[in-house]
């Protein structure tokens, strides 16, 4: 049995453990107690999309996201939101608007500042993804040629006509959004990268999963659309473009990372609700 790459970390740092230590695909993580402190350590794996995690929340320095409390090269302890409380919970319960105003907040103290200085991933590197799993996922037949080609086509056009840049969370969805009773709501695991605001708006649509019905709806994503425009002072169109274009990337990553696909006839309601209310 492998050893819990965790376990020198409790005596490291002087941590106590506070749950059972659990494994995701992208990173080891654990529940501990830094004193009294409720905290969590986290391992990102080598070359896991979250090995910017720390860096970014640094770089956030407390502004609407947890704290990072210590860290090395291979591992970070950070704050643990109590309750925890998924912002998916407010919109699985007839409260999308405050749900939707809520993550406005975020997104507003998460960008206060220009995009820093560091090895960031951008927008134009994610688009990548496009021609790297075009292959794989018209064999596997769940994606189609012309609805790769239309995705890639405007991100590549949103990429090249973007406006003022920040570091962006990338991928601030309802579950990513926590509930702590002193500091309010705070975002955890940013992947860190830099682009527009607009693209920070498209996980927000494209959540809370697997509730596809729900979020693909056109009046709901309508209303979704018009409160992050209005809050944020954004193009409504470019939003739903980004959701369209990132939509169908992160089905592509899917396919790329081996994951379930049985859900994409699904899933893809979503994209295609945001295609559809641009006149497509």
């Amino acid at each position: 049995m492998r050893e819990n790459p965790l376990a020198p970390y409790l005596d490291l740092w002087k941590l106590t453990p506070d749950g059972v230590s659990f494994e995701t695909p992208s990173s080891w993580l654990a529940f501990v107690r830094c004193g009294e402190l409720p905290a969590v350590l986290k391992m990102p794996k080598p070359n896991s999309e979250e090995r910017l995690n720390a860096l970014a929340l640094e770089t956030y320095d407390g502004q609407a996201a947890v704290r990072v409390l210590k860290r090395d090269t291979h591992a970070f302890l950070m704050e643990r939101a109590q309750p925890g409380t998924e912002l998916a919970a407010l919109s699985l319960n007839d409260r999308d608007v405050d749900a939707t105003h809520i993550a406005c907040n975020v997104i507003e103290n998460l960008n206060a500042r220009p995009a820093p200085q560091g090895e960031w991933k951008t927008l134009e590197s994610l688009a990548l993804g496009f021609a790297r799993n075009r292959e794989s996922a018209l064999r596997a037949r769940v994606l189609s040629a012309d609805l790769i080609d239309r995705a890639e086509a405007m991100f590549l056009s949103l990429c090249a006509s973007q406006s003022d840049r920040f570091l962006l969370h990338g991928d601030l969805h309802h579950m990513n959004i926590l509930r702590d009773d002193a500091r309010g709501w705070l975002a955890i695991d940013p992947k860190g990268v830099i682009g527009e605001l607009a693209y920070e708006t498209a996980s927000l649509l494209h959540n809370p999963v697997p509730h596809f019905e729900m979020i693909a709806e056109p009046k709901l994503m309508e209303r979704r659309v018009r409160i992050l425009a209005d809050r944020l002072h954004l193009d409504p169109g470019r939003i739903l473009r980004w959701c369209f274009a990132k939509g169908i990337l992160g089905h592509l990553w899917t396919v790329e990372d081996g994951g379930e696909t049985s859900h994409f006839q699904r899933s893809l309601r979503v994209p295609e609700t945001a295609w559809r209310l641009l006149g497509g």
